[in-house]
């Protein structure tokens, strides 16, 4: 069986909360300026298990940077104080401590899976125990892929205001120079 076809990631819609008229939080919506999470509804498929809901709107900027994160590290569940994939990354926060890492929090609703690493193969576990192997250019693609949609969403999208509370915009901050240089570190490698 080729492990490696049964792995795929990609998103399907990007909206900001503003937007979704499918929003079941019972969240007040934000100004499309204020809205600094690009959130959408994505497909996850590991060992030919659907992990992901079709009509669950999530945090999919907060995914992105997470993503990029595992293209150069192990992941276990929860490992980043969120899902890998969360519901919202409402609160996000500037680290004082080298490397410079956002940390961004929100509700326990997303999807989480193990993810290691073996030389050029990239393995991906759900918490049903079905395994999908890629490698590692294969995975670092898809990250790409799918972090240039997010990117190119902000582009096409009204300014976003800064956020007045210094800590939220000092982590704002943060989490564009995280997802800028892992973007490079990314892109650089074997010219994805």
């Amino acid at each position: 069986m080729n492990k490696e076809n049964d792995f795929d990631i990609e998103i399907i819609r990007l909206h900001w909360f503003e937007s979704n008229s499918n929003s079941q939080s019972g969240l007040k919506k934000l100004k499309e300026e204020n809205d600094l999470d690009a959130h959408g509804e994505i497909l996850v498929k590991i060992g030919g298990e659907i992990i992901s809901e079709p009509n669950l709107s999530l945090s999919l900027s907060t995914a992105g940077l997470f993503l990029m994160r595992t293209c150069f590290e192990n992941y276990n569940p929860n490992q980043y104080n969120n899902k890998l994939i969360p519901h919202c990354g409402h609160s996000i926060y500037p680290s004082m401590n080298k490397p410079y890492r956002v940390n961004i929090y929100g509700c326990d609703i997303g999807y989480d899976w193990n993810i290691s690493h073996q030389e050029n193969i990239i393995t991906h576990k759900t918490l049903n125990g079905n395994t999908s192997e890629i490698k590692k250019n294969e995975y670092f693609k898809l990250v790409k892929n799918i972090t240039d949609k997010i990117e190119n969403f902000y582009k096409n999208s009204k300014a976003k205001e800064k956020p007045k509370d210094e800590t939220e915009r000092e982590g704002f901050e943060q989490f564009w120079l995280e997802w800028k240089e892992l973007k490079k570190k990314i892109t650089t490698h074997n010219n994805v």
